[in-house]
């Protein structure tokens, strides 16, 4: 499946004043392609991730989904917060996503139990929400999106709010779903160096409203670790991209909205 956004804008009305936040966006994202969109807070990203997710509707221009030859799985999407469940403990969390007919409950905990497994997790699979650290409750809410089989996978800051070495582990237990399972994936984010270890390819959003100001490739092979992340070619790429960051940041400092 492919997933293209064709020239997507949003406004929002507040207090009978509009605003838009987003204008203009053009971008595609194949299957088994990982794509990252950076931009500084408050650019419009997470706005078109909803869009993309079909959970907001643009104002004007249109998402399609287009079918490669390769099936058409449902689009699904990952919060900033997770979004686990309380009352459920792991196994109930990610088995809530597959909605398959004819699948019981015993099917369902049985493929929970696999994917946890994955990720190594399968220990805690009894546990609460409240006995879980972040870290533990983002994949939770990640292999829970999973379950259901979905053809793009849309990641809304998974990596947010963690430490840093919590980061690192989880940024390659992504990178072990993404190769285990051939879809595409949309990963937002304002962390330049986490869009540097995942993408394929980073669009970076900026201005208010946001647009689509450069297109990255990313030419280095995976794992990337520190190692690559300190290359000439990716220490170049981000600073490019810090440049784009900072013009913004220093506009919005100069109009007093920051």
């Amino acid at each position: 499946m492919r997933l293209v956004c064709r020239n997507i804008s949003k406004s929002f009305t507040a207090q009978s004043k509009e605003a838009r936040v987003l204008n203009g966006i053009d971008l595609s994202v194949s299957g088994r392609e990982f794509v990252s969109i950076v931009g500084p807070s408050g650019c419009g990203k997470t706005t078109l991730l909803r869009i993309m997710a079909g959970l907001t509707e643009p104002t004007s221009g249109e998402v399609v989904c287009e079918d490669t030859g390769d099936g058409m799985g449902p689009i699904r999407m990952v919060f900033q917060d997770s979004g686990v469940f309380p009352w459920m403990n792991v196994v109930d969390n990610i088995a809530f996503g597959m909605q398959e007919p004819g699948l019981d409950r015993k099917d369902k905990n049985k493929r929970a139990l696999e994917l946890a497994e994955k990720v190594g997790i399968q220990k805690s699979a009894l546990l609460y929400p409240h006995q879980l650290s972040v870290g533990m409750k983002k994949m939770v809410g990640l292999l829970r999106a999973l379950a259901s089989s979905p053809s793009v996978l849309l990641l809304d800051e998974p990596l947010s709010s963690i430490d840093i070495y919590v980061k690192e582990i989880l940024r390659k237990e992504i990178l072990t779903i993404w190769q285990d399972n051939p879809i595409a994936m949309v990963h937002v984010t304002h962390d330049i160096e986490e869009a540097l270890a995942l993408a394929d390819r980073i669009f970076v959003i900026s201005g208010v409203p946001g647009s689509i100001c450069r297109e990255f490739s990313v030419p280095l092979p995976r794992p990337r670790g520190s190692e690559a992340l300190d290359s000439g070619i990716l220490r170049s790429m981000k600073k490019e991209i810090w440049d784009i960051f900072k013009v913004e940041i220093e506009r919005r400092v100069s109009k007093g909205i920051i």
